[in-house]
């Protein structure tokens, strides 16, 4: 048997292949409207799970340090 370093190397080298496979096929699209019309549970959940994550608080404290960026606000916090 493979060691589990190769086999998940292996899937990751063939996960770009497959999601452009399933872009594609339009299999991506019919999956993104049934999950936005079933009212976004999955997507939701992902925002905030990436929300809460650690490197959000660094990317805050760094961007208070660097002032020309809040006059040019690159993301709308407020709408996105």
């Amino acid at each position: 048997m493979a060691p589990a370093w190769l086999i998940s190397i292996t899937f990751f080298c063939w996960l770009p292949q497959l999601l452009l496979a399933d872009i594609q096929t339009g299999k991506f699209a019919s999956e993104w409207m049934q999950e936005y019309r079933a009212g976004a549970a999955r997507f939701k959940a992902i925002r905030r799970n990436n929300d809460s994550h650690s490197i959000e608080a660094v990317g805050t404290k760094l961007r208070e340090m660097m002032p020309w960026i809040a006059k040019n606000k690159l993301v709308d916090k407020a709408r996105n």
